[in-house]
C-alpha cells in the first residue's frame, strides 16, 4: 500500500473520530480504555505531523519565516493581512493550534481584538468550526503591536486560547494578568468551553 493511500485512509478515519471524544469525561472507579479515543489521538498526531511538513514546505517555498518583527497585517477597520502568503501561513498555524487542542478547524474569518479592548493584549481572533462535528470555534492568537502593524507572537507567546460550544459569545480574551478566558455564552442552555495551549 502506498504512502498516499495510507494517509488517505488515516484522514478518512479521522473524519469519523475527530472532535467528538476529546472532551468527554469518564465515570467510574476503573476507566475502560476507549479505542475510539486512542485512535482519534493517533490520527490527530499523524495529521499534526503532516501539517508540520506542509508548514515547513510552505515557508521554504515562499521564503517566509514567522518572527516577532514580521508584520503580518494592519488594523484598517478590522484586520487586513499584508498579503495572501502571510494569510496562508497564519491559517496553517491556526490549524496547528486547533489540532493541538483536539479540533480540525475550518477557518471562516479573521478579526482583530485590540490591546485596549483586551487588558493590553492584542489578539487575532480566528472564527470557524470543527470540520467533523460542525461545532463553532473561536481561536485567539497572541499578537505584538509593532510601529507599522501587528506580528504573530512567536518568541515567548503567552498561549493560544480556543473557545467552543456556543454560537454567540464564547470569545477568547485575556484578563489583566494575561490569563486566557472565554466570554460567556449569550444563548441559554449552551456551554462555552475553553482550551488553552502554550
Amino acid at each position: 500500500m502506498t504512502l498516499q493511500k495510507k494517509v488517505a485512509y488515516l484522514l478518512l478515519a479521522m473524519l469519523f473520530f475527530a472532535c467528538s471524544s476529546e472532551h468527554e469525561t469518564k465515570t467510574g472507579p476503573t476507566d475502560i480504555i476507549d479505542s475510539n479515543e486512542i485512535q482519534s489521538k493517533f490520527l490527530f498526531r499523524e495529521a499534526l505531523k503532516d501539517l508540520d511538513i506542509k508548514i515547513k514546505n510552505f515557508k521554504n517555498e515562499k521564503k517566509l519565516e514567522l518572527s516577532n518583527d514580521l508584520i503580518i497585517g494592519q488594523d484598517n477597520n478590522g484586520f487586513v493581512f499584508k498579503d495572501e502568503n502571510i494569510k496562508e501561513l497564519i491559517s496553517l498555524q491556526t490549524k496547528r493550534v486547533g489540532l493541538l487542542t483536539g479540533y480540525d478547524i475550518v477557518i471562516s474569518e479573521f478579526d482583530l481584538l485590540k490591546a485596549n479592548d483586551n487588558n493590553g493584549y492584542p489578539m487575532l481572533i480566528v472564527k470557524g468550526y470543527c470540520n467533523q462535528s460542525k461545532e463553532v470555534l473561536s481561536v485567539g492568537l497572541d499578537l505584538l503591536k509593532l510601529e507599522k502593524g501587528y506580528s504573530y507572537r512567536v518568541e515567548d507567546p503567552i498561549s493560544s486560547v480556543v473557545c467552543t460550544g456556543c454560537r454567540r459569545g464564547c470569545n477568547p480574551k485575556r484578563d489583566s494578568s494575561g490569563d486566557g478566558y472565554c466570554t460567556e455564552c449569550k444563548i441559554s442552555n449552551s456551554n462555552c468551553t475553553k482550551t488553552e495551549t502554550l
